[in-house]
């Protein structure tokens, strides 16, 4: 199959190659070129949008809009319990959290930039 839908790649296909300007960038499994990129980011809903971040939590990519605060991390370097402690021990309290991983169109933007 040949696509430039990434998504579609991602979901349809065990085996990937990339290709970029008319050259292969690398091939291999889809789970072994997701595991190419780590950052996962985590949104949190907070209870209140006036809070006082903790400075311990610039270790993370964050940014507070309103009340969503959104922490991206490095998944080999960093677990969400961490961030979860984190935001218990400074009684930072949430109503809903989403996590999101990378996928196919990190990888292939990564590679070829």
């Amino acid at each position: 199959m040949t696509t430039h839908y990434l998504h579609e790649a991602e979901q349809l296909c065990d085996y990937i190659t990339i290709v970029n300007k008319g050259k292969v960038i690398v091939s291999d499994t889809r789970n072994n070129l997701l595991k190419l990129i780590s950052k996962k980011t985590v949104k949190f809903v907070l209870e209140n949008k006036y809070i006082k971040l903790p400075s311990k939590l610039s270790d993370y990519r964050m940014e507070l809009n309103d009340n969503t605060l959104s922490v991206s991390y490095d998944k080999t370097k960093n677990n969400l319990k961490e961030i979860l402690d984190l935001l218990n021990n400074n009684n930072i309290k949430f109503i809903d959290m989403n996590t999101y991983e990378s996928d196919l169109e990190d990888v292939f933007l990564e590679l070829t930039k």
